[in-house]
Formats: structure tokens, sequence, C-alpha cells
């Protein structure tokens, strides 16, 4: 499946980029479902940088979902491999259409990272 595949490819790349730039010590990941239906879970993120989104895609173990500023798919190629993953593009000026996507995703199992910023 395509998404499958675009998902694998940004959690290869995210992989790659934690390896070179830092090391990463990963505490209580065994806390953490491995079955998507076994329990819901939140994880909270201090979105101060895209670092923590890459740190989650290197150790999450399982899909989410994204909803990201629509500047991220204005990037040829690195917009189809998002669109692909299932990220979702936030348009301040419709924002609805964004969080109606999200709630379809969550409503079908997918978790979904929104992070709150100015």
């Amino acid at each position: 499946m395509i998404s499958d595949l675009c998902f694998r490819i940004l959690t290869t790349y995210s992989t790659l980029w934690m390896r070179s730039r830092c090391s990463l010590v990963i505490d209580g990941r065994e806390n953490l479902p491995s079955d998507p239906g076994e329990r819901r879970t939140y994880i909270v993120l201090n979105h101060s940088t895209t670092f923590d989104l890459v740190a989650l895609m290197h150790i999450s173990g399982r899909r989410f979902s994204v909803v990201m500023d629509e500047g991220a798919f204005n990037v040829p190629i690195i917009r189809h491999v998002f669109a692909g993953a299932g990220f979702i593009p936030l348009v301040k000026s419709d924002s609805g259409r964004a969080v109606s996507a999200a709630v379809e995703k969550i409503r079908a199992g997918t978790p979904v990272l929104m992070s709150l910023t100015d």
C-alpha cells in the first residue's frame, strides 16, 4: 500500500537523521501499545522545533497522522510523501477541513498528532 511505503520512507529518513545528529535515550517505550487496537495512547509534545516530530517518527513503531502547516506540502516530491503517508495539511483560512480530516482518521483508528503553536 502506498501509504505504508510513504510512512516507512519518512520513518527511515527520521531514523537516519536522528542517528547522524544525536544520541537518543528512550525511556518507557514498553508502555506504548504495539497493537493499535490495544488501547488509546496520548503523547504530548512540546512542539518548538521539527526535532520532536522526527524523534517521534524514530521511536513510535506504528503509523500515525500529523496535522501540519500547508507550507510543508508546497515542497515538490515531499508533498507527495506527506500526502501518501496520510498527513493532513492545515490551511489556516479553512482549519475546519483539517479538523474534519483528523476526526475521520481518529474514528478509523489512526492516531493523529496535532501541535498547537502560535
